[in-house]
């Protein structure tokens, strides 16, 4: 797993979060739910298939305003 953070550069000071790793976890839940409430962009990727994908409901839930 890793994962960055940056608040300068072009996205206009925002925080910007990526994550790498098993998308389909608390963890990388919790990294889209606190980046998203702090007014921050977060980019997650991981393997391909079922076993590793993001949950439908967090997605959605993450795609509020």
């Amino acid at each position: 797993y890793g994962s960055a953070a940056s608040k300068t550069g072009a996205n206009g000071g925002r925080l910007r979060f990526a994550f790498l790793g098993d998308t389909r976890n608390n963890v990388t839940y919790d990294v889209i739910r606190s980046t998203l409430l702090f007014g921050g962009d977060v980019v997650i990727a991981g393997p391909p298939g079922e076993t590793y994908e993001t949950e439908r409901e967090v997605l959605e839930e993450a795609e509020q305003p």
